[in-house]
């Protein structure tokens, strides 16, 4: 789907819907690889939605909040989206084992 199709735009992960300045949501799946700033660890992961500011991502790492992350997007759906992004681990925390294959889910603040 084209993003003129869908009324959407995204550079560098803002989103915006046409004619409004709101920042949205959106479910946009892609396999990332994340990079602990400090300890160096290189880990995959799976971003499930992004904003203009952040995004969720679920992981089997557990990371501390306010670890300083670097974040690189596998294939992506907007040709005109960045494909590696710098953030901060806002929380992270155990999820249902049921609902995901992975064991953490973290929300990230996109600097």
């Amino acid at each position: 789907m084209d993003e003129e199709d869908n009324g959407l735009s995204m550079n560098s992960i803002q989103i915006q819907a046409d004619h409004s300045n709101d920042l949205q949501c959106i479910h946009y799946e892609a396999t990332v690889m994340i990079a602990d700033c400090i300890a160096g660890h290189y880990f995959l992961a799976c971003m499930y939605n992004c904003s203009g500011d952040g995004m969720y991502c679920e992981s089997d790492t557990l990371l501390n909040s306010r670890t300083n992350i670097n974040i690189k997007v596998g294939k992506q759906r907007f040709s005109s989206a960045a494909d590696r992004y710098s953030g901060e681990v806002r929380w992270c925390r155990e999820i249902n084992p049921d609902g995901s294959s992975y064991r953490y889910g973290m929300g990230v603040k996109l600097f």
